[in-house]
């Protein structure tokens, strides 16, 4: 899902990214290349995109603003 990952990404530079939003725009793409999104594949999906998001922070590509409590969420925006 890196392709799709970049593509959403890119679209909006600085812009600080929910989970939700990297989800939607990923799934978005795919539906729009004949892909079938089902709740297995949107599992998938969310592993896919969390992966990719952890080496993306490692390699220096990506700032992330953890979530500082329950209930909230991270926020996550390329360098």
């Amino acid at each position: 899902y890196g392709k799709e990952l970049g593509l959403v990404m890119r679209a909006k530079p600085g812009h600080e990214f929910r989970m939700a939003e990297l989800m939607k725009g990923v799934t978005e793409h795919l539906v729009q290349q004949g892909v079938t999104v089902d709740r297995r594949k949107q599992r998938a999906i969310r592993v896919g995109i969390a992966d990719l998001l952890k080496v993306l922070e490692a390699n220096g590509t990506l700032r992330v603003k953890r979530a500082k409590k329950r209930g909230s969420y991270s926020l996550y925006r390329l360098k």
